[in-house]
């Protein structure tokens, strides 16, 4: 089996919150939290996955 490389998994994970954030926002400001709560918890993983790599 071949393993994921951090960014694969970043990947998978941002069009996966794209997508529920996109379903989630009904109300303007609804989807703008979320789309920033996202945006954090991607760089977040990033860097998780960076630690990972170079870790």
């Amino acid at each position: 089996m071949m393993k994921n490389s951090g960014m694969d998994i970043v990947a998978k994970r941002t069009k996966w919150r794209m997508k529920w954030n996109a379903m989630q926002g009904d109300k303007q400001e609804d989807f703008l939290i979320a789309s920033n709560c996202s945006i954090s918890a991607i760089v977040r993983d990033f860097q998780e996955s960076t630690l990972i790599l170079n870790g």
